[in-house]
């Protein structure tokens, strides 16, 4: 059975926080070498390798992360994680759950509604 981490929660060292109403933006820091238990977050995330040696395993999936490396995380998605030598820096923007199902005059409406195709922004 995983761990089901709350918002703001994470294995590593958050070294600074910053939040909003809909988002918490963590400086998450891992010093040394250590494989992560499985677990899910209760809130959407992205994370965002800085620097450092970072592989996630989600299912049968498997991704090495580069810095600058960016994933979107559902909220409950299952996964495991292996820290390099060397440690790794990230930052993790996580999405309040309010702000991914906004209320407007009692009805639901969907983020993704309000995000345009790259190719719209440039007239293609």
């Amino acid at each position: 059975m995983s761990t089901s981490l709350n918002i703001g929660q994470f294995f590593g060292n958050v070294s600074k926080r910053w939040a909003s109403d809909s988002v918490v933006v963590n400086r998450l820091v891992h010093t040394q070498a250590r494989a992560l238990p499985s677990h899910a977050h209760q809130a959407g995330f992205v994370s965002l390798m800085l620097e450092g040696e970072y592989r996630e395993t989600a299912g049968f999936s498997q991704f090495g992360y580069q810095p600058f490396s960016c994933i979107y995380h559902p909220p409950g998605m299952e996964h495991r994680d292996q820290i390099g030598q060397g440690g790794v820096t990230m930052l993790t923007l996580e999405f309040k759950p309010e702000y991914l199902t906004p209320r407007i005059s009692g009805r639901s409406i969907s983020v993704r509604s309000s995000i345009f195709p790259v190719g719209s922004l440039h007239g293609s």
